[in-house]
């Protein structure tokens, strides 16, 4: 799911819903305005199967106007606690991405499942 904002009227609409994979939706994404994503990332992670679903909010930077950006900032979180509180849907993540392109399975997979950093003493531990 797709929703943007009308910025006369200030309200949220519906502009896109459709079945994607990962990969895809990076194509809807604009690069001329504010979008935000509700996607179901179905993936594997260690042997199990996951349906993760995501916010993501793409701002594009300088390629839109000042007032979009600073709407789109200020709705963010009220928009996200309906989708959690009034709609009971929980967001495994919530992310920002400049352009749609940045919308990919891996950087998903990432986000979601960050590599572990293994901490090793560079000297013997003294006590």
């Amino acid at each position: 799911v797709q929703l943007s904002l009308g910025t006369e009227a200030e309200i949220i609409n519906l502009a896109l819903s459709e079945n994607k994979k990962a990969d895809d939706v990076a194509a809807t994404i604009p690069d001329s305005e504010p979008r935000y994503s509700v996607f179901n990332f179905k993936h594997n992670h260690e042997g199990d199967s996951l349906s993760s679903v995501v916010f993501v909010y793409s701002c594009p930077g300088y390629s839109c106007s000042i007032k979009q950006r600073m709407l789109y900032s200020t709705c963010k979180a009220p928009l996200v606690d309906l989708i959690e509180d009034d709609l009971g849907i929980e967001l495994a993540k919530k992310l920002e991405i400049g352009e749609g392109s940045d919308f990919t399975n891996d950087w998903l997979y990432d986000q979601l499942h960050p590599a572990k950093t293994v901490f090793k003493a560079k000297f013997p531990m003294v006590e």
